[in-house]
């Protein structure tokens, strides 16, 4: 880790608050290095507004590949308020990646307009958490009396959604 932290503290970064557009994907990292990525590049770009964090976890174990995740999805949320668009591509995630990634898509639900997810490995359920995760839910109140909830999910754009909610809509 030690080493990670000194490479990057050596490189001279321009004025990282003028950064809009960042592309750390395409490129597998350990946890060491998203630690020090994250502390020392993502929390500086306030502006962004465009981020690619695609294929970031190839070829890693599935814990460190969750932790990498979870590092910079806090970082990101918590620093990126504006942004707009997200590419998550290519990470192979599953249910478990998008829970490590609930922090940004919690922090973006209302900036965020453009999502892109391909090759992630993302089933009907994942998806419907991502849904979840990007809308706000209001505060239900249930009175022992009331009738059951239908969960209802927002049909996720890369494939039609089946749940009885919405095919009774077509």
């Amino acid at each position: 880790m030690e080493q990670v932290v000194s490479l990057i503290s050596a490189v001279q970064f321009p004025d990282l608050a003028a950064v809009t557009s960042l592309t750390i994907g395409d490129k597998s990292y350990t946890a060491a290095a998203a630690t020090a990525m994250a502390e020392l590049l993502l929390a500086k770009c306030p502006n962004v507004t465009h981020l690619s964090l695609a294929d970031v976890i190839a070829g890693r174990m599935e814990l460190e590949g969750l932790e990498i995740l979870t590092t910079f999805s806090a970082t990101c949320g918590a620093s990126m308020p504006s942004l707009t668009h997200l590419d998550l591509s290519d990470n192979a995630m599953g249910l478990k990646g998008i829970s490590a990634c609930s922090p940004l898509f919690s922090a973006s639900r209302k900036t965020l307009s453009s999502l892109s997810m391909c090759n992630d490995g993302l089933s009907h359920q994942s998806m419907c958490e991502v849904a979840d995760l990007l809308t706000e839910a209001p505060a239900i109140q249930v009175s022992p009396r009331s009738p059951p909830l239908v969960r209802t999910c927002v049909p996720c754009i890369c494939v039609p959604c089946t749940c009885v909610p919405c095919t009774t809509l077509t």
